[in-house]
């Protein structure tokens, strides 16, 4: 699945009006705000304007001071874009200590490439970026941005402090939407109720801001969310995409958006349902015959992530995984979802968030960046997890176990819990026996029989040459 969470950053510079023009001297700078900071937010204003015709326009405008080689990250420019962000214009500056400009930001200062997440072959996403470094610390660089997206299933998220040992001046958040499509938001870590106001022209209008904000050191270990400090996550009520309109407003509406998007696409060629007819015919139990359709998808296919288009969240259908033998976790999820059909059995791919789980369950948003399958039982339901070719059968691991996924039906959406791993689960099982000969020296035979989460050991090591595995 395509990194559902990450889509809604998609962004571009465009130029400087004559209103920012003006000079940051780094003297300006509170001497309380330079405490432990390697970079300084002189001024953020990011505004997010929803249109009624299907488009909302991104805009920001920062100006940042880094103080040392610890905050060079915030000299960079990255930008993703792909079919559906228009990206409207670009530039940017430079200034050294006094606010004296250093540098332009040049066409030839940009880098455009492809794209790709460290999970997928192949994705139309591009990138461009450009290094605005300067060598003589302190020096502020200041840049814009507008993009025109049309991807309306993801609105921006604005944690000020996010970044470690950064300081803020001031920090300003503004979403104007329709008002018939009402903003929906979740304030986190202590941020404050915005100030709304009705525009006049049929559309509310919600601001946030902060200012003067020391460094702060996010307790360790603590979730993502929290080290992000003080922020809004905010979503839209109804969306669209690619001409197809969905609500998100409750998880049932949502879910409903995502089976109607990839309904009818499990449909296999006859000389696959054949076999797999053929090669369960003879299984009365119906807990056997889903492994064996599952060993069969493990021989059959591997994990190919592949991203194009609307392909982040619609799937290849079950016949292309059929002819081609791989598939990302939507497509071979879909794919062992028509096999069981083709043995009559029912299943319902579900999607869910591998990274940080269970965050937000009382408010429904497109935060996932998985799927895995689901076949119902009468007592405990049977998970699948369709990429691996080595999971033990209905062994879901630590990637996805112990936290809510979203279980896609003709009737909508469902919040489930997946299985538990309990400690008295997670165990290691070691037999050694030892020989010693005359001379002192010594063999010994080990066997260990992982389970639980232990296992997520074992399938690690299985998948390596033998070399390897001797190495381990």
């Amino acid at each position: 699945m395509s990194n559902l969470k990450y889509l809604y950053t998609f962004i571009w510079l465009l130029p400087l009006s004559n209103l920012y023009a003006q000079n940051y001297p780094v003297a300006t700078i509170a001497d309380s705000l330079k405490q432990n900071a390697h970079s300084v937010v002189r001024l953020y204003e990011e505004t997010f304007t929803v249109a009624e015709t299907g488009y909302a326009l991104h805009k920001v405008h920062s100006v940042t001071t880094v103080l040392d080689s610890r905050g060079q990250d915030n000299a960079t420019v990255s930008v993703f874009y792909d079919k559906h962000v228009k990206i409207m214009d670009m530039e940017a500056y430079v200034y050294d200590a006094a606010g004296k400009q250093v540098k332009r930001m040049k066409r030839a200062d940009i880098s455009d490439v492809n794209y790709m997440s460290d999970f997928s072959l192949f994705e139309d996403n591009k990138i461009k970026y450009a290094d605005l470094k300067y060598s003589l610390y302190p020096y502020t660089v200041e840049y814009t941005y507008e993009v025109k997206t049309t991807n309306l299933m993801f609105y921006p998220k604005w944690f000020p402090q996010a970044r470690r040992s950064t300081s803020i001046e001031k920090s300003i958040f503004i979403v104007t939407t329709p008002k018939s499509n009402k903003l929906r938001f979740r304030l986190l870590n202590g941020m404050s109720e915005p100030k709304t106001i009705d525009t006049g022209n049929g559309s509310e209008l919600y601001s946030w801001s902060v200012e003067n904000q020391k460094v702060t050191t996010p307790e360790e270990m603590s979730s993502e969310w929290a080290m992000a400090g003080a922020g809004i996550i905010t979503a839209p009520t109804v969306f669209d995409l690619e001409d197809r309109k969905g609500n998100m407003k409750t998880w049932k509406e949502l879910g409903q958006f995502h089976y109607d998007l990839n309904k009818d696409r499990d449909v296999l060629p006859q000389n696959v349902i054949n076999e797999v007819v053929e090669l369960t015919k003879n299984i009365s139990n119906k807990e056997q015959k889903i492994k064996k359709i599952y060993e069969y998808l493990q021989t059959r296919t591997r994990y190919v992530s592949i991203q194009l288009g609307i392909g982040g969240w619609q799937t290849f259908e079950a016949k292309t995984v059929a002819e081609k033998g791989y598939g990302d976790c939507k497509a071979l999820s879909n794919y062992t979802k028509a096999l069981l059909k083709a043995v009559g059995i029912e299943a319902f791919q579900a999607l869910v968030d591998a990274d940080e789980p269970d965050q937000f369950l009382d408010f429904p948003m497109a935060n996932f960046n998985h799927v895995i399958l689901c076949v119902p039982q009468p007592k405990d339901s049977i998970w699948l997890e369709c990429t691996s070719q080595s999971n033990a059968f209905g062994y879901l691991g630590d990637f996805t176990g112990g936290r809510h996924a979203l279980l896609l039906t003709p009737t909508g959406g469902k919040l489930v819990k997946t299985p538990i791993y309990t400690p008295s689960d997670n165990r290691q099982f070691r037999n050694i026996t030892i020989k010693i000969d005359e001379t002192g020296n010594g063999t010994a035979n080990i066997k260990t029989h992982y389970s639980g989460l232990q296992q997520d050991t074992r399938s690690q090591v299985i998948e390596l040459s033998p070399a390897d595995q001797k190495e381990w």
